[in-house]
């Protein structure tokens, strides 16, 4: 009894029997193992029949020879007991015998004789001993020991695979939040108790808990095997080319493809010299043929080792990277619009309905963009544009989506609202097209081409593989039959993939040599992504520009027209939209018919003799005249005449439709033959973005928002250097910002100086507003140089305005009053401005220095003048500095200057203090001498002209100087009174008296009466005395 998880079924061919269960990589691991002893080509091919539930490793179709000598089994491990011919596999097992031969029809409608036998696990194993002899001992047993490594691995993942189904859990990399929230049921259910859900929730735990030790476990066997097979594949490689240089320069050859052919002749020679009876010759012959055939078994084990095998998975992954790199490239690109907002959205959508849980890069990026934060900005654009152009029914749809994450739909939803309302054109993505083709501009010069050309679906893609000899499978895809490349020898061709449906997988032109089989010439073929292409306006402008330009700079080119059963039909219609595309494209046709091969793809065998027929009959059928239409259908009917050239990519030979290709006579002036046109749908898709841009721009003109401004004639720019015809469409909208750039300026300047002239003053408000047109005026200067030619005014016109008021304002207000409103007002308008402004900052500063200077030149001044006792000059020109010092207040550092103030106004008091101090210490003495009273009538005319001085009373206390007048005055008048008192007691006590004696102070009196402004004080007791 077979049981469920261990059933395989083995195909057996002939002879021998070889069982073996791996990967694919595995099998051709041990097929170019097996290729060094015995010469064969493999050509994988699909299963003979379709097994739902079941997966399928490829059989082998092999070389007669080797067939005689070897058979190869495979297996299919059956994964559900569903119904198998009939019977169920138990069934098979128990009803026929071991050995039973069946005829199973095959894809290619032949008979595929197979010998089924049911194996269980355990013997499989024991299949190694019958190939020992050929592998040697060693090598099965560490076969043996990848064959139990691979059986756990399976099985690991079979298991992984079931929990993930009865758990429910799509994405493995999330289990450790999975297990965090059963871990949180469980102690809800405990504290609750509820036993039956605990226990529930403990089993799924369990369950969980396994499945991310099955994932860990997995992950790191696959990247062990990975480094393994990388270290292994590198090392062995590298020991096979070094053999196969030796050997190929021990025969002087150059080409290793030209072994088969030297074998060949060897053995001619050896059969020749047989007959001949020469056989020290021919001995010497044979030991050449073991060595040539050794060569050429090195040979072909390193061409299998060289093959990329593709994983679909990884393909498509590859191309998903690379889309939502272009993407991410583009947002980061974009200022904030409503483009960035749906793009950023976009990517996210398909982001999320992509399987990149491994690609641990994307994640980290993707990490960059918030979709609910676009989102919200999204919604705020629509409600400030209520709703823009958008149908409510879509934006509707859109939302809702959005907010329920259903990303397929989303997707869908955000494209149409990008492509009908935003940017029917993709320029980004037209660049980046072009620029990928331009990576191969300088590998196609004078070169000799083959140039695919064929609508979409007609299986440019696949003749591309089949041309270059990759291996070629049919396999079943999205339900859909198709052939695929599953191994690669040309790393060039590792991006175009072959779809099973009518769209164009390949995106840009593609350069690929091809060896040309008994020459030493190379031919490359250029595969394009398909005219008239299903992938959009993007695609189809980058194709029609690159081809042409690429083109024209080959040596020679012979075109190759590929025409499928699948989107023909009877009247040729796919001919007739690829006649009119041919037409423009190389518009002498007639020319150069002769280098046109016409290739058949997708066409049955029996249906390929009758295609002579067909396209007579479309010519019948031509029922409005259609110049081009018809010459291309002639030129295949008189090319299919002798038989129609067809492609079977999984049987035919490629070297015999290189031979046809070549045939014909090459286009050797490919500069004059080839002209560069768009079709008429991509032209008006561009007029279309065009328009949009040309609108935007005259909005973002309104709010003076240039960033979007620069952005939208970047785009412009790149279209009309693209094409002529859209370049008058840009130079409108250069010159529209030029006027609007040059009229806000002149606006915001004339408004400003108005508003400066009437008022004044200044306030943040006035300042704000002007600074928002300068920081637009900035953003300007980016696109200055590269789109408006220099004629838009820069923004530091906006500063010099500001700095030429400025100054204008300084030189009118040196000359009027200091103490001016208006220069308090000027120099706060200087402060804000430098405040907003740093390039005012200097002229600001420079302003504050004047300042500083004038109120130092004054309190010099100052000290001159009460250093000459020139009071009244001291006075004001203190004053003056003690009102610069309160208008600069605030704006400078006051303290050394205020500092220097105090001490010059001080000194002055302390000297009128002094001057008072000496002259009531002279008048205390008791006497006067003629000395001393010039000494008084010095000091006390300074202090009187001290006093008498109105505009001191603004700097010092007028109370103080008249105290310090008042105080002489006193002492001087007690000490007049004293002297009067003793002359008139001298007289009044001496009987006698001498008058001589009292002369003297009669002398002092006239002295005293001498001091001007106080003899009023004492003349009266003067004359009494």
């Amino acid at each position: 009894m077979v049981s469920r998880t261990n059933s395989f079924l083995a195909f057996k061919v002939t002879k021998i029997e070889f069982k073996w269960i791996a990967d694919p990589n595995a099998i051709l691991e041990l097929l170019y193992t097996l290729s060094n002893s015995h010469t064969s080509q493999l050509i994988f091919q699909s299963p003979p029949f379709d097994l739902a539930q079941i997966s399928v490793l490829n059989p082998v179709q092999l070389d007669a020879d080797l067939v005689d000598s070897l058979t190869f089994s495979f297996y299919m491990q059956v994964l559900d007991e569903k119904k198998l011919f009939g019977s169920t596999l138990i069934d098979l097992s128990q009803n026929l015998p071991l050995k039973t031969w069946l005829t199973i029809p095959s894809n290619n409608d032949e008979i595929l004789s197979v010998e089924i036998e049911i194996i269980k696990e355990e013997n499989i194993e024991n299949s190694f001993e019958i190939i020992q002899d050929s592998l040697g001992e060693s090598e099965v047993n560490d076969k043996k020991s990848n064959l139990k490594k691979n059986n756990a691995e399976n099985k690991n993942e079979h298991e992984m695979n079931a929990l993930m189904r009865l758990y429910e859990i799509d994405d493995a990399n999330k289990l450790t939040g999975k297990i965090e929230e059963v871990k949180e049921d469980i102690a809800f259910y405990h504290r609750k108790k509820l036993i039956e859900d605990e226990e529930a929730a403990i089993n799924r735990l369990r369950g969980l808990e396994r499945l991310q030790e099955l994932h860990k476990e997995i992950k790191t066997a696959k990247e062990e095997n990975e480094e393994n097979r990388h270290n292994a594949n590198t090392f062995d490689a590298e020991n096979l080319e070094y053999e196969l240089e030796q050997g190929l320069s021990k025969y002087h050859i150059e080409n290793p493809e030209k072994l088969e052919e030297m074998i060949y002749d060897t053995k001619e020679n050896i059969s020749f010299c047989l007959k001949r009876k020469r056989l020290e010759e021919a001995k010497n012959e044979e030991n050449t043929l073991a060595d040539l055939e050794n060569l050429n078994s090195i040979y072909k084990r390193i061409v299998l080792k060289s093959m990329i095998i593709l994983d679909p998975k990884e393909v498509e992954n590859i191309k998903q990277l690379d889309f939502l790199e272009g993407m991410l490239s583009d947002i980061l690109s974009y200022p904030r619009c409503t483009e960035r907002f749906l793009t950023s959205i976009l990517c996210y959508a398909y982001y999320k309905s992509y399987d990149l849980s491994q690609k641990l890069d994307i994640h980290q990026k993707i990490g960059t963009i918030d979709p609910y934060d676009e989102f919200r900005n999204f919604l705020e654009f629509l409600n400030q544009s209520a709703q823009g152009n958008f149908p409510r029914k879509l934006i509707f749809s859109f939302k809702e989506n959005f907010e329920n994450k259903n990303w397929e739909n989303l997707i869908k939803d955000t494209e149409k609202l990008l492509k009908e309302y935003i940017r029917p054109i993709n320029i980004k993505e037209l660049s980046r097209l072009i620029s990928k083709s331009a990576q191969f501009s300088g590998n196609i010069e004078n070169k000799d081409i083959i140039l695919l050309i064929g609508v979409t679906g007609a299986g440019k893609s696949t003749t591309t593989h089949f041309l270059c000899g990759s291996k070629l499978d049919r396999i079943l895809e999205d339900g859909v039959r198709h052939i695929k490349a599953v191994a690669i020898k040309n790393p060039t061709l590792k991006n175009i993939s072959i779809s099973s449906h009518a769209q164009s997988e390949t995106r840009y032109i593609t350069l690929v040599p091809i060896n040309i089989k008994d020459s030493q010439e190379t031919i490359f073929l250029c595969d394009t992504p398909g005219l008239l292409d299903t992938s959009g306006a993007e695609v189809d402008i980058a194709n029609t520009i690159s081809i042409v330009e690429y083109v024209k700079k080959c040596r020679s080119v012979r075109p190759l027209i590929l025409l499928s059963s699948k989107t023909e039909g009877d009247r040729f219609e796919g001919v007739k939209k690829l006649a009119h595309t041919l037409a423009r494209l190389v518009p002498n046709f007639n020319k150069y018919s002769n280098s046109f091969t016409y290739a058949f793809t997708k066409y049955k065998k029996k249906d390929a003799s009758n295609i002579h027929a067909l396209v007579n009959n479309a010519i019948r059928k031509i029922e409005i005249p259609d110049e081009a239409f018809l010459h291309i259908l002639n030129d295949i009917k008189n090319k299919t005449k002798n038989g129609a050239i067809t492609i079977d990519p999984l049987k035919d030979d490629p070297q015999e439709l290189i031979r046809k290709i070549l045939e014909r006579e090459p286009i050797e002036d490919p500069k004059n033959a080839f002209e560069s046109f768009i079709t008429e749908d991509s032209r008006l898709s561009i007029k279309n973005q065009v328009l949009i841009y040309s609108k935007d721009i005259e909005k973002a003109l309104n709010s003076m928002n240039y960033e979007i401004i620069k952005y939208k004639l970047d785009d412009l720019k790149y279209l009309a250097s693209q094409f002529a015809q859209f370049e008058p469409q840009y130079i409108s909208c250069v010159e529209s910002v030029i006027k609007k750039t040059n009229d806000t300026y002149e606006n915001t300047v004339a408004q400003f100086n108005s508003f400066l002239d009437k008022h004044g003053t200044l306030d943040e408000a006035n300042i704000k507003a002007y600074k928002e047109i300068y920081n637009s005026l900035k953003t300007s200067e980016e696109i200055r140089e590269s789109h408006l030619k220099g004629e838009t005014v820069k923004s530091a016109a906006m500063v010099t305005n500001i700095i030429s008021k400025l100054s204008l304002a300084h030189l009118n207000l040196k000359s009027e009053n200091i103490d001016s409103y208006i220069l308090k007002a000027q120099l706060n308008n200087a402060k804000l401005l430098s405040e907003t402004f740093e390039d005012v900052t200097p002229n600001y500063e420079g302003i504050c220095r004047e300042y500083i200077n004038l109120i130092e030149s004054l309190l010099s001044s100052a000290e001159f003048f009460t250093k000459n006792d020139n009071f009244e000059s001291f006075a004001n020109t203190l004053l003056q500095a003690k009102k610069l010092l309160g208008i600069v207040l605030g704006h400078l550092n006051l303290d050394s200057l205020n500092e220097k103030y105090s001490i010059i106004l001080n000194k002055f008091v302390s000297s009128l203090k002094q001057r008072c101090e000496k002259s009531i210490a002279l008048l205390n003495k008791g006497y006067i001498a003629k000395n001393d009273i010039e000494i008084l009538k010095k000091n006390i005319t300074i202090i009187k002209s001290a006093n008498d001085t109105h505009s001191l009373n603004f700097l010092i206390s007028k109370l103080e100087i008249k105290e310090f007048l008042q105080s002489i005055i006193i002492v001087y008048q007690q000490y007049f009174d004293k002297a009067k008192d003793d002359v008139i007691s001298f007289i009044n006590n001496e009987e006698t008296y001498n008058v001589a004696e009292i002369e003297p102070k009669f002398d002092e009196f006239s002295l005293l009466m001498e001091i001007p402004d106080i003899e009023y004080l004492i003349s009266a007791s003067y004359q009494e005395s």
